[in-house]
C-alpha cells in the first residue's frame, strides 16, 4: 500500500483535509455515526463542561427552567434578562469528524415552555442547584436501577421542575427525567436535583407486565415495606392496606391536617401519593381502629395466603382479594389482621382472617360448603354455647342469649367497656357487634340479672332436648314448631325468675300464626306459662 507521509495512508490523509477544509466553510462534512463512547451522557465531565462554556457565553449564570442533555446537544431554557417571564434557548453541540472535535454555542433563541401554571417564572431554578458533574454515574444508577432484561440506553436526559396539581397547579421540586429503553422495554427513573434517584416509572417493563401481587410470591416483598414505610413514616396511622393484582393501596391519616386522610399506591415503580386528599371518616363508623403501618410485615404474606386457603380448603382457587385492617366489629378488641377472600366465582367465595403472624383467626367458608345444622335443635345449641363460650370466657356476664333458626343476639358485658352491656349477633360464620342495649335498665350489668357460662352446666344437651315436647304438650301445640331459645336468669319483666335463683330457659312455640311460651330453669322445672 501507498503512503503519503509518515505512517498516514493517503486516503485518511484526503479525508482529514476534507473535513478541515468544511469546517472552514461552516459545513460538517459527512461522517460516520457519532461514537456513544465519547458524548455529553457517557463522557464524564463533559455536560458540566459544556454548561460551563454555555454560561460563559451567557455572560453570566441564570437561572433555568429546563435542561435537556442529548448524546451530542445540550439545551438550556434560561431567565431573559427583560422580564421575569422571559425564556432564551441556549445550546451548546458538539460534533466529532474523524480526528477532529467541534463544539459549537448558539442562542439566545426567544422560547417557552408549555406549562399549565399561569406564573412561568416560578419555574426558574439556579443552575447550581443540579448536580451537572455527576451526569454519567446518575444515568449509570438509573439503568441498574430500572432493571432491563436486555442492556438498556439512555438518549436524553431532562431536568426541570415538577407541577403539582392539587390543590391548583404549581411548580414543585427539581427533577431528572431518564427514560431507558432496550430493544422490547422501556422505562424511566426520575431524579432529584442532586442525582439522588427517586422514583421510577417501570409500568413498561416485562417485570412489570408479569406482575401479580395475589398470585406471585416472588415480588420485592421487603422493598415494598421499606418504601412505604420512608415516604409515609414508621409511626404514620392508617386505616387499612389492600393487595390488588398490580399494586398495594394504604389509607392513611393526614401527616398535617387531622381532618383528612391521605392515598398511597406501591408497585414497582414505588410510592405514590393520591392526587387528592379526602376528608376523615371515624374509623368506629367504618367498623375499625386505626394502626401503624409499621405493624405489617409483607413479606409474610407467602405464609399468610397459604393460612387462608388451608382454612377455606381453597388450595387450587384463585385469590381474589386481601385487605389488612383492625377490626373493631367482634368482641374484643382485635389486632391488625389480615382478610383473604379466595374464588372466582363472586357467589362462591370464601373469607378467611388470618393474624399478621399467619394464624388463622376466622374462616368463612362458601355458601355452598357451609355446613347446614338446625340451629334449634339441642346439639347445634350446645356448640353455640361452645363458641359462646370460647369468645368469652366461662366468668363473662350476660344478660340474655336469644336464640332462634338463623343466629343468636347476645347481651353481654362489653370486652372492650367492662361495666356496660352490648349487643352482638352471631351466626354460623361470626359474631359481629350491634350496638349498646336500647333500654335503659340493660345498659349495665345488673346483679340481680347476670349469669355466667359456668352456671349453665346443668344445661345438658339431653336436657335441652326434653324442653321441646314438653312445651309443644303444655301449650297444646302439637304439630307446632319451636321458634326461639331465651337463656336468662329471669327479672320478672318479661321472663318469669326461678324460685331457686338458678338461670331458665324460655320456650317459645307457635302453630298455625299461634304462639305461647313456657319458662323451664336449668334444672327442667316449669316457672311459668303463656298459653297461645
Amino acid at each position: 500500500m501507498t503512503h503519503h507521509g509518515p505512517g498516514i495512508p493517503w486516503r485518511r490523509r484526503v479525508l482529514v483535509i476534507l473535513a478541515a477544509m468544511a469546517l472552514l466553510c461552516g459545513q460538517p462534512a459527512p461522517a460516520p455515526a457519532q461514537d456513544r463512547r465519547d458524548d455529553y451522557l457517557s463522557t464524564p465531565g463533559a455536560a458540566s463542561n459544556a454548561v460551563a462554556r454555555l454560561v460563559k457565553e451567557i455572560g453570566h449564570t441564570p437561572a433555568v427552567s429546563r435542561i435537556t442533555i442529548e448524546p451530542h446537544k445540550i439545551t438550556l431554557l434560561v431567565q431573559g434578562r427583560r422580564l421575569p417571564h422571559d425564556v432564551d434557548a441556549w445550546t451548546v453541540t458538539r460534533q466529532r469528524i474523524l480526528l477532529i472535535d467541534r463544539e459549537s454555542v448558539s442562542g439566545p433563541t426567544p422560547s417557552h415552555t408549555d406549562t399549565i401554571v399561569a406564573e412561568a417564572e416560578g419555574g426558574f431554578f439556579p443552575l447550581r442547584d443540579v448536580a451537572l458533574a455527576d451526569v454519567t454515574s446518575v444515568i449509570a444508577n438509573a439503568i441498574r436501577r430500572v432493571g432491563l432484561e436486555e442492556p438498556g440506553q439512555v438518549e436524553r436526559v431532562i431536568i426541570d421542575r415538577r407541577i403539582a396539581i392539587m390543590p391548583k397547579p404549581a411548580y414543585d421540586e427539581v427533577r431528572w427525567t431518564i427514560p431507558v429503553t432496550s430493544g422490547r422495554e422501556s422505562a424511566t427513573a426520575f431524579a432529584d436535583a442532586g442525582g439522588r434517584i427517586v422514583g421510577l416509572d417501570l409500568s413498561q417493563t416485562n417485570r412489570a407486565r408479569r406482575l401479580d401481587l395475589l398470585a406471585q410470591d416472588d415480588w420485592p416483598m421487603a422493598q415494598a415495606r421499606d418504601d412505604l414505610l420512608a415516604v409515609i413514616g414508621p409511626g404514620a396511622v392508617v386505616h387499612e392496606v389492600r393487595v390488588y393484582n398490580t399494586y398495594l393501596f394504604v389509607v392513611a391519616d393526614h401527616p398535617t391536617n387531622p381532618g383528612m386522610r391521605r392515598d398511597y399506591s406501591w408497585n414497582l415503580s414505588g410510592v405514590k401519593r393520591g392526587i387528592v386528599d379526602t376528608p376523615r371518616v371515624d374509623s368506629q363508623m367504618r367498623g375499625t381502629a386505626p394502626f401503624s403501618l409499621s405493624a405489617l410485615d409483607y413479606t409474610k404474606l407467602p405464609q399468610i395466603k397459604a393460612a387462608a386457603r388451608t382454612a377455606l380448603g381453597m388450595q387450587d382457587s384463585k385469590i381474589t382479594f386481601i385487605k389488612a385492617e383492625k377490626p373493631t366489629t367482634g368482641a374484643r378488641q382485635t389486632d391488625v389482621r389480615w382478610a383473604v377472600e379466595i374464588g372466582a366465582d363472586r357467589s362462591e367465595r370464601g373469607v378467611a382472617m388470618i393474624s399478621t403472624s399467619a394464624q388463622v383467626l376466622e374462616a368463612i367458608l362458601p355458601p355452598s360448603r357451609r355446613p347446614v345444622e338446625p340451629w334449634l335443635a339441642p346439639a347445634t345449641i350446645q356448640k353455640t354455647l361452645s363458641r359462646i363460650g370460647a369468645e368469652f370466657g366461662p366468668k363473662a356476664r350476660f344478660h340474655e342469649i336469644f336464640i332462634n333458626h338463623s343466629s343468636a343476639r347476645i347481651m353481654v358485658e362489653d370486652p372492650q367497656a367492662p361495666g356496660t352491656m352490648v349487643n352482638l349477633m352471631m351466626n354460623v360464620e361470626t359474631i359481629r357487634r350491634e350496638g349498646p342495649p336500647i333500654m335503659p335498665w340493660d345498659k349495665r350489668p345488673e346483679p340481680t340479672r347476670v349469669f355466667t357460662l359456668d352456671e349453665l352446666a346443668p344445661l345438658t344437651t339431653e336436657r335441652l332436648a326434653e324442653f321441646t315436647p314438653r312445651a309443644l304438650r303444655r301449650l297444646k301445640l302439637d304439630g307446632g314448631a319451636v321458634v326461639r331459645y331465651t337463656i336468662a336468669r329471669g327479672d320478672n319483666r318479661m321472663i318469669a325468675r326461678s324460685p331457686r335463683g338458678i338461670p331458665v330457659v324460655e320456650v317459645r312455640a307457635e302453630k298455625d300464626g299461634r304462639q305461647g311460651r313456657v319458662v323451664f330453669d336449668i334444672l327442667g322445672a316449669e316457672i311459668d306459662v303463656v298459653m297461645p
